[in-house]
């Protein structure tokens, strides 16, 4: 558990203050049950940038550029203001979740990401990555032709033991693939009650639906979100203080279980 004094950080106050009501959310203190002291990661977004490659891929591939800065809904191919098409969008998805290199093993890291997760895990709180990526049996909603291939789940074990987040053991424990759409239920009945995400409808899902808290990364396609339970940072500097915060707030409140020890 954290008890180091921070001094404080006026850009994270005025945004956690903006959060209707209140940050930590009333609704998970209310519940005056006992939650577990970790925190969930999405992986791409706030971990790792998928977005950029994707379109650097996507660019060469259709021949004209598509700029992920411009942005401004999650599902690119429904974006109006973005040059790729719904159809054009999956093709490619499933063509570059099926990459052996230059794919899933390529995502560059955030900035300070890792940094940030280690300063998580050093204060007391577990870290675990959900995320969907495709593997051998997934399959195209359209063709309903599997993927065929793990690779891309193989490339994101090598690509987070790379860019320092663990050993290849670690990693392993710390990853679990899932579809976005069970994320917030499946947190609902292992008592986890907050997620570091991008995506809007996740963050919406586990805030308004399951009464959770959602600390979102900004992105341009989620600056205009506000709603109960989720605080939208606006410098990914302030991750580590704003996980490391809700957890004191909710440790003081008598939120949270004891005798977890932290994640190495």
């Amino acid at each position: 558990m954290s008890t180091t004094k921070r001094k404080p950080n006026s850009r994270l106050t005025k945004a956690a203050s903006l959060v209707p009501m209140g940050w930590p959310p009333e609704n998970l203190i209310e519940q005056k049950k006992e939650f577990d002291r970790t925190v969930v990661f999405d992986l791409h977004g706030p971990i790792v940038d998928w977005a950029t490659r994707f379109c650097q891929f996507a660019s060469n591939k259709l021949k004209r550029t598509i700029d992920p800065s411009k942005m401004r809904h999650y599902c690119t191919g429904y974006d109006a203001g973005m040059p790729i098409t719904p159809r054009e969008f999956f093709e490619l998805f499933w063509a570059f979740a099926g990459l052996s290199v230059g794919g899933y093993d390529a995502l560059p890291e955030q900035p300070g990401a890792i940094k940030a997760i280690h300063a998580i895990q050093k204060a007391g709180i577990k870290v675990q990555i959900w995320t969907y990526v495709p593997g051998a049996s997934d399959a195209d909603s359209d063709t309903f032709v599997s993927l065929g291939t793990g690779a891309s789940q193989e490339a994101t074990w090598r690509l987070l033991e790379a860019i320092g987040l663990g050993s290849a053991r670690e990693v392993r424990r710390m990853v679990r693939f899932i579809h976005p759409e069970h994320k917030a239920s499946q947190m609902g009945k292992e008592n986890l009650p907050l997620i570091v995400e991008d995506h809007p409808a996740t963050a919406v899902m586990h805030s308004m639906a399951y009464g959770g808290a959602t600390i979102l990364v900004p992105e341009t396609y989620n600056q205009y979100l506000s709603a109960p339970g989720i605080l939208r940072l606006d410098d990914r500097a302030d991750l580590a203080e704003a996980v490391i915060g809700f957890f004191d707030g909710m440790n003081k409140a008598g939120c949270l279980a004891l005798g977890d020890d932290a994640q190495s």
